[in-house]
């Protein structure tokens, strides 16, 4: 608003349309080097794709879809139940609750656990444990819609 504000007083002497032409070009051209300008069309399909567990989901195109598999736990629950032993690492999913506003806190979930803990769905209870972390993701039960 400064720079618009010195422009205009700048070419004050000019014509109504000169100096209308000027602060319009002033405009579009900061908005094009210091933002990013996107039409309603762009707008819309980012705000239809995006995902809050993956922030470039709407931006990027994809091949294959990938999901972060730390095997890993999976066998240590396994070992765990075998031998009795407590598992030392565990792959953890963070996620806000934004339930309570004056009270936002992390919660944390262990997915090896939550995998095993997996309801008798046919649509889930025969997912492998990779299919599980790819086409699923965890949700607080009361998670906010918008």
């Amino acid at each position: 608003m400064k720079g618009q504000r010195l422009l205009a007083h700048q070419h004050r002497e000019e014509k109504t349309g000169k100096l209308g032409a000027r602060l319009a070009k002033r405009l579009m051209s900061d908005a094009y080097c210091k933002g990013i300008v996107r039409g309603a069309v762009e707008t819309t399909n980012l705000r239809v794709s995006r995902k809050d567990n993956d922030v470039t989901h709407a931006e990027t195109f994809r091949t294959c879809q990938g999901a972060m598999f730390c095997g890993r736990d999976f066998l240590t629950i396994v070992e765990q139940l075998a031998d009795g032993r407590t598992p030392a690492r565990r792959a953890k999913v963070t996620q806000m609750d934004y339930r309570n506003p004056r009270r936002k806190k992390l919660t944390i979930r262990d997915v090896a656990f939550m995998y095993g803990h997996r309801p008798k769905n046919p649509d889930i209870w025969f997912l492998s444990p990779y299919e599980f972390t790819t086409y699923w993701e965890p949700r607080l039960l009361s998670y906010p819609t918008c």
